[in-house]
C-alpha cells in the first residue's frame, strides 16, 4: 500500500490508532502500518515541544513527550528490524514487490518527516540564534553601561572624596567659629545683663519716686473730694432737716388747726346736748314711770323680751341690744 508524505501530518490519525500507537507491546496492525503510525505519533510529538510555551505545565508536557517520542522510537527499532529480518524469498516476487512498495512508502515518508524535523530543528537553531544574538547584543550593551557607570562612579569617588575634605574642612572652621563666636556672646550678653540691671535699677527707683508722688496726690486728692462730699452730705442733710422741720411745722399748724376746729365742733356738741338733756329733762320723769309700768306688765331684764301685745300702743322698741322707750303717743 502507497503512503504519501501528506497523509503524515496528524490530520488523518485517528483516536484509535492514538490509542493503539502509545502501547509498545505487539500489535494487530501490519508491520508497516503501524510503523507509518509511528512516524506520524513522533512527527506530532515534535510539533507539540517546537511550540510549548515557558509555563510549567508546557515544560511538564515537553518532559512527557520525550519519554513518549523515546518509547516509540524504540518501538520503531525493533519494528524495522524484524523487517529487516523477514525480508521475503518467494519465486513470483510479487510478496517482493509488495514488500518493497510498502517499504519504499515507508522510507519516504521517514525521510519526509526526518526533513520536516531537520526544518524544525533548523528554525528553533535560527530562533535560537536570534535569541542568542539579541541576549549577547543586550550583555554587550550591558558591559558598557557598566564599565561607563563603573567610570561614572569612580570619577563620582573622586568627587565625593574631595567634597568629604572640603566638608571636614568646613566643619572644623565652623566649629572654630562657632567657639569664638560663643566667647564674644557670652561677653556681650554679660555686657546687656550688666546694662539691663542698671536699667532695672534706675527704673525701679525712679517708679518707686513717681508712685510716691502718685500716692500723694491721690491722698491729696482723696482727702479733698472726701471734704467736698463731706461738705456736700452736710449740706444736703441741713437742706433735707429745713424741708423737714419746715413740713413739721406746716403738719403741725394744719394738725392745730384741725384740732381748734375739732374742739369747735366738740364744743358746739357740748352746747347742743346740754340744750337736748334741758329739753329731755321733763321726758325723765315719764319715762321712769314707763320703766315701772314694764315692770308691771312682765318685761323684765332678766328676760330682756318686748312684748308688743303686752305694751301700751304708744311705745315702740328703738334699739335691739338695749331698751330705750320712746313716747309716741300724749299723756293719759
Amino acid at each position: 500500500m502507497s503512503i504519501s508524505p501528506e497523509s503524515t501530518d496528524g490530520e488523518d490519525i485517528t483516536t484509535d490508532h492514538h490509542d493503539q500507537q502509545e502501547n509498545l507491546g505487539p500489535t494487530n496492525l501490519e508491520p508497516f502500518e503501524e510503523m507509518r503510525l509511528l512516524l506520524a505519533r513522533i512527527a506530532e510529538l515534535d510539533r507539540q515541544m517546537n511550540s510549548s510555551t515557558s509555563s510549567s505545565a508546557s515544560f511538564d508536557l515537553v518532559a512527557q513527550n520525550k519519554k513518549e517520542k523515546h518509547r516509540l522510537l524504540v518501538r520503531l527499532a525493533q519494528l524495522e528490524g524484524q523487517q529487516t529480518m523477514n525480508l521475503p524469498t518467494s519465486s513470483d516476487g510479487f510478496d517482493f514487490l509488495t514488500y518493497d512498495v510498502n517499504h519504499v512508502s515507508l522510507l519516504a515518508t521517514g525521510l519526509y518527516l526526518a526533513k520536516e524535523e531537520l526544518h524544525q530543528t533548523n528554525e528553533k537553531l535560527k530562533s535560537t540564534k536570534e535569541s542568542f544574538d539579541k541576549k549577547l547584543e543586550e550583555q554587550m550593551e550591558e558591559v558598557k553601561r557598566v564599565a561607563k557607570l563603573e567610570l561614572e562612579n569612580k570619577a563620582l569617588r573622586a568627587e565625593h572624596e574631595e567634597l568629604s575634605t572640603a566638608h571636614k574642612n568646613l566643619m572644623e572652621e565652623i566649629k572654630e567659629q562657632r567657639k569664638m563666636d560663643t566667647l564674644k556672646q557670652q561677653k556681650d550678653q554679660k555686657e546687656i545683663n550688666d546694662k539691663i540691671d542698671s536699667l532695672i535699677k534706675d527704673q525701679q527707683e525712679q517708679c518707686a519716686n513717681n508712685l510716691l508722688e502718685m500716692i500723694r496726690g491721690m491722698e491729696q486728692k482723696q482727702k479733698e473730694e472726701l471734704q467736698r462730699k463731706m461738705d456736700e452730705s452736710l449740706k444736703y442733710g441741713q437742706a433735707i432737716v429745713v424741708a423737714e422741720l419746715e413740713e413739721q411745722n406746716q403738719s403741725n399748724g394744719n394738725k392745730f388747726a384741725e384740732i381748734e376746729q375739732k374742739n369747735a365742733l366738740q364744743q358746739e356738741k357740748v352746747i347742743k346736748l346740754e340744750k337736748y338733756q334741758n329739753e329731755q329733762s321733763p321726758n325723765i320723769v315719764d319715762l321712769q314711770k314707763t320703766v315701772a309700768t314694764l315692770r308691771e306688765i312682765g318685761l323684765t331684764p332678766q328676760q330682756n323680751r318686748w312684748d308688743s301685745t303686752a305694751c301700751h300702743p304708744s311705745l315702740a322698741l328703738s334699739e335691739l341690744d338695749r331698751i330705750i322707750v320712746q313716747c309716741n303717743g300724749e299723756n293719759s
